[in-house]
């Protein structure tokens, strides 16, 4: 009973003119945002990570603007050495978000290439038009693309 049920249920289904899925380019596209979510998960944290540099860097300048000509000369000079180290290490970690931030947005970018890929993939555009778009700059017009 439960076999003819499912016959007669396989048998009623409206056939689709949609093509099949592509396994391999649906896993890219999954795979794709995966890269891309992780990539920009990563640039909240570096930009907050900046934030914070920033700050501490106005407080060490703050600090060493208050601490002048407050301590004796020995004192004087070891505070002002150690607020130099601070703001070297300050500078340093500064540089260091900026290169993993590009590094990051580079991620991010190879996560949407690898989902236009996919998508690419999936269309069923003729041959021109998919290299077309493949060149697309989609950061400026384009010649022969209508414009709105």
């Amino acid at each position: 009973m439960v076999l003819a049920a499912a016959t007669m249920r396989e048998l009623s289904k409206e056939r689709s003119t949609v093509h099949p899925p592509n396994n391999e380019s649906g896993t890219m596209d999954r795979f794709g945002k995966c890269v891309y979510a992780s990539g920009i998960f990563t640039l909240r944290s570096l930009n907050y990570l900046a934030y914070f540099t920033r700050l501490q860097r106005d407080l060490i300048m703050k600090l060493s603007a208050t601490v002048s000509g407050a301590f004796s000369n020995e004192l004087q000079v070891s505070v002002t050495s150690q607020l130099a180290t601070l703001q070297a290490i300050s500078n340093s970690c500064m540089k260091l978000v900026s290169h993993a931030a590009e590094r990051t947005s580079r991620t991010a970018g190879s996560g949407i290439s690898i989902r236009r890929h996919s998508w690419m993939q999936l269309c069923d555009f003729c041959g021109a038009l998919q290299v077309f778009i493949r060149h697309c700059s989609l950061s400026q017009n384009v010649v022969g693309w209508p414009q709105s």
